[in-house]
């Protein structure tokens, strides 16, 4: 029986599947500007910013077509850090399927949380709950991780496993870096050197896993 935490280390000793440092627009996220907020490149940074409240802002990874790519086992991280005082949230839609999707998000007070949204209706995996290994406030960075495999979730932030759940619901799907705000707005963020480890396949049948 393995931890998660040892899981996550064998797959982040090889190297990983796509780097994306953000210092320039690749074309392989999405970007553009709406009433709700804006998506878009700036001082060597992917910049989120949500305009109003309870809203989320996903950008999905693209591949060359600008569609979509479907992942089903992987292990992503990402440095992220708010630009903004009000308490807003980060993190990562993950295998993204129509309005489909599972939502992992790290809170700038120091929370983290995980969700999943089938048919509009969000369903709790893990509550909110406090995780002191998060940097809170703004400039702060935190490097925020996910593993999907199989049924298997675990979301860290700045090595440390933040929760880990099991759902069989969505089998495959996309990866979108997000940004949400709460009860105000507005929030921004930013994001650098984004890594991602496809899984299935190269390291076999998924380990028992223990916290």
């Amino acid at each position: 029986m393995g931890t998660a935490a040892a899981r996550i280390d064998d797959i982040i000793a090889s190297e990983p599947t796509i780097h994306d440092d953000f210092r320039r627009d690749s074309g392989r996220w999405q970007a553009g500007e709406w009433k709700v907020g804006a998506i878009y490149y700036e001082r060597r940074a992917l910049q989120i910013v949500v305009e109003e409240e309870n809203i989320t802002i996903p950008t999905l990874r693209l591949d060359d077509a600008m569609e979509m790519v479907n992942y089903t086992d992987f292990y992503v991280e990402v440095d992220a850090t708010f630009r903004t005082d009000p308490p807003g949230g980060i993190g990562f839609h993950f295998r993204v399927t129509g309005d489909n999707y599972y939502v992992f998000l790290v809170s700038q007070d120091g929370y983290v949380r995980l969700d999943k949204r089938i048919q509009g209706r969000f369903t709790e995996l893990s509550p909110w709950h406090k995780l002191p290994a998060i940097a809170t406030g703004h400039s702060e960075v935190n490097r925020i991780g996910l593993l999907m495999e199989d049924t298997l979730i675990v979301g860290t932030v700045n090595g440390v496993v933040a929760l880990i759940a099991e759902d069989s619901d969505i089998a495959e799907g996309g990866v979108a870096i997000a940004v949400g705000a709460f009860d105000k707005a507005p929030v921004e963020a930013f994001f650098e050197h984004f890594q991602l480890w496809e899984v299935e396949g190269a390291f076999g049948e998924p380990a028992v896993i223990q916290p």
